[in-house]
């Protein structure tokens, strides 16, 4: 299963709260999906005349993230008197592994009804891979950090606080130049339909200016995918693989690499961002 966040339905049960029986601490509880999530549900608006309830839940990084139809939470309110439950619900929020947000409100369920077939949204023609599925590689010797430079462009986090970026203060006589090539391997091979490298996110040094990408697939087969040229002002470059008739329909690719041949700032410096990947969902 690939890494993404792509939930069909929310669900959030009321459950029933009888006198002197235990609701727990938090109004909101984790369900069997979220009960490894960090749970930062709140009650707010205490001693307000209206109040929220907040279901929130976190995915930690060293778990898989959610897919398919779940119940991610139960509500529990205790009522002090007999009442027509119309409690409304105002907002479902949740963010995907590519930081795409689904903004729509799921089925709530009523004590003791269960979930019934619903309405599927259509699947996207493309997923986004994340850190789980590539491996990063390249000349670490010319990095800042090293290696430990390569997993920073496929962290999921585009700041400036995640840069790779070649060796600081460095000076011709140290031998260390663009051109800068980076090799991404796929734990598995993949249709891949395009991938964007992405600028670092500040108007400062380093910036790309020129680039080289080349594809290989699984025997080994070189694809050269040519030169891109980058504006400083420019926050990413993408190759749409079909646009590479060269690459049969349908092919899987084991490695795409990227020579960062060019900086704005010359030959001495380079600070990438981060570099996606999505790949055909074979779901279509």
């Amino acid at each position: 299963m690939r890494s993404i966040l792509n939930l069909k339905l929310i669900q959030i049960i009321v459950k029933e709260c009888l006198e002197g029986s235990f609701c727990g601490e938090r109004i909101a509880d984790y369900t069997a999906s979220t009960e490894n999530r960090l749970n930062y549900s709140i009650l707010a608006g205490i001693d307000n005349e209206k109040q929220r309830s907040m279901a929130a839940f976190s995915n930690k990084s060293s778990l898989e993230t959610l897919e398919g139809t779940s119940t991610l939470a139960t509500i529990k309110i205790k009522a002090k008197k007999d009442l027509e439950f119309d409690i409304p619900t105002t907002r479902a929020l949740l963010l995907n592994t590519s930081f795409a947000t689904i903004d729509k409100i799921g089925h709530v369920l009523k004590p003791g009804e269960e979930p019934g077939e619903v309405e599927q949204p259509e699947e996207p023609k493309e997923l986004l891979l994340t850190a789980r599925d590539i491996v990063v590689s390249g000349e670490a010797d010319k990095m800042q950090d090293g290696a430990e430079a390569f997993p920073r462009l496929i962290d999921g986090e585009i700041s400036e606080s995640s840069l790779a970026e070649l060796k600081w203060s460095i000076t011709e006589a140290d031998g260390i130049s663009l051109p800068l090539e980076v090799d991404f391997s796929f734990n598995s091979p993949a249709v891949l339909t395009r991938f964007e490298v992405l600028n670092r996110p500040l108007y400062t040094n380093g910036k790309i200016k020129v680039l080289r990408a080349k594809a290989y697939d699984e025997g080994g087969n070189e694809y050269d995918l040519g030169e891109k040229e980058v504006i400083s002002t420019d926050k990413s470059v993408t190759y749409h693989l079909s646009e590479y008739t060269q690459i049969p329909d349908g092919k899987k690719l084991a490695k795409v690499k990227i020579i960062f041949e060019e900086s704005h700032s010359g030959p001495l410096m380079l600070s990438v961002s981060e570099v996606q990947f999505w790949e055909r969902n074979v779901a279509n």
